[in-house]
């Protein structure tokens, strides 16, 4: 896949997980979050590097090795690593699925989680290749 899908890719999740607000469906939009980030941060590899990014769901590996240098990475670090945990949570059940669906359904951690991932998005963007 090249980088212009991965970017259009990464909008379609974003987009999604704006939507799923508006519609009052909050469970899977940490989903989309993480999915939004993950597929910026291929789309940056593959304009970098010019070939396949790595497969792998784990944003923080993904930023660190593209842009561990950058100023600002480290204050986004913890939300990086934030979304993954609830990339796999929403895929896997563990033992605390009751209270991390419960969080998930609240509106107040909708609006953040997309917050903090329209930044992130657009910080990665504003970076130089």
């Amino acid at each position: 896949m090249d980088a212009a899908a991965w970017r259009i890719l990464a909008q379609a999740d974003l987009d999604a997980a704006k939507a799923l607000r508006v519609a009052g469906v909050y469970l899977p939009i940490g989903f989309h979050c993480q999915q939004a980030l993950e597929k910026v941060l291929k789309h940056r590899w593959a304009c970098r590097f010019g070939k396949p990014p790595p497969f792998t769901h784990e944003l923080l590996k993904l930023a660190r090795e593209l842009h561990g240098q950058e100023a600002g990475l480290a204050s986004r670090e913890p939300f990086l690593a934030e979304l993954t945990d609830i990339y796999t949570q929403a895929r896997y059940v563990h033992p605390n699925w009751k209270t991390t669906l419960a969080w998930l359904s609240e509106p107040s951690t909708a609006d953040r989680l997309i917050a903090q991932t329209d930044e992130v998005y657009a910080w990665l963007l504003s970076l130089p290749t």
